[in-house]
């Protein structure tokens, strides 16, 4: 659709070029592809018509690994995911009407509202010495991703898509996308983790993947799926260990152990304090209750 290749370019020009990525892959898989929903002008589609595209995606099974085994148990389709289809194309479309190519949002206004606690709060938090252990058991290149997420909370694609042109050692800064008023958005980082990436620039390329898998190209999440579930069988952590895991207990141990304000976490993680705060805020009750428990005569 027309409408979902401008919102891609949009988000391109507004320098989000992750998010631009994973728009399209969305769209391509579960609006394109949708003979029903893809050849139904904007102007006439229906509550009905995206009700029912809602129940086709819902429905639909998540594509697996190329590498997993058909023997693996069939994947559920998660909420949290249908939730993330929904919110590009609902963006997509909101996009056109505010910019005047649509007269009404009436038809996917209420259709398209995601699925309520679908997300729930995240779940394994690894220890120190866990996150030692997961990169002590995995190949030497995916160990630097690993390391690398353990030291800055970033999201496994936004880590992966960095580049050596994103860090400057000699500001000890990360630029991780554009400020709304333009310009990068840059956060500083401490002497061991510029002296870490540091000595991974050197000698390469401004465009090349700042921490590149062993065949030289950007990791992704099939790349680092299979040999970290390995890992996580070998060094007995937790089920359902994944990349997400260290970006969650970065945030956790800046907020539960550092005490570092959540406007601040908020920044680091490159997300919305409202989603740190959705996410992460028992851990602030635990604080005002140590607190008050101070105020006690």
């Amino acid at each position: 659709m027309d409408v979902c290749i401008e919102y891609v370019g949009h988000l391109r020009d507004a320098g989000r070029d992750e998010a631009a990525a994973d728009a399209r892959g969305r769209f391509r898989r579960w609006v394109c592809s949708d003979s029903r929903l893809a050849h139904t002008a904007l102007l006439r589609l229906t509550p009905k018509a995206i009700d029912d595209w809602r129940r086709r995606v819902a429905k639909a099974a998540p594509r697996r690994a190329a590498s997993a085994s058909s023997e693996e148990a069939p994947l559920q389709r998660s909420a949290s995911a249908l939730n993330r289809d929904m919110i590009a194309l609902r963006a997509a479309w909101n996009l056109t009407f505010e910019t005047g190519h649509a007269t009404s949002d009436h038809a996917w206004r209420r259709k398209l509202r995601p699925v309520k606690d679908a997300d729930g709060r995240r779940g394994i938090y690894l220890e120190d010495d866990q996150r030692r252990a997961a990169i002590a058991h995995v190949p030497a290149d995916l160990a630097d991703f690993l390391h690398a997420l353990a030291q800055l909370p970033l999201r496994p694609g936004a880590m992966a898509a960095l580049r050596v042109r994103d860090f400057d050692a000699r500001l000890a800064t990360f630029a991780i996308g554009k400020r709304r008023a333009g310009g990068d958005r840059c956060i500083g980082v401490p002497k061991a983790t510029t002296d870490f990436f540091a000595v991974k620039c050197e000698g390469r390329q401004p465009d090349e993947p700042l921490l590149p898998h062993a065949n030289g190209e950007a990791w992704n999440k099939d790349a680092w799926k299979k040999p970290l579930k390995q890992a996580a069988r070998e060094a007995n952590l937790p089920d359902g260990t994944v990349a997400y895991a260290l970006r969650h207990s970065a945030i956790t141990g800046l907020i539960a152990l550092h005490r570092l304000d959540t406007m601040t976490v908020a920044q680091l993680a490159d997300t919305s304090l409202m989603m740190i705060e959705k996410n992460y805020g028992h851990l602030l009750r635990e604080h005002a209750r140590s607190s008050l428990a101070g105020l006690v005569l």
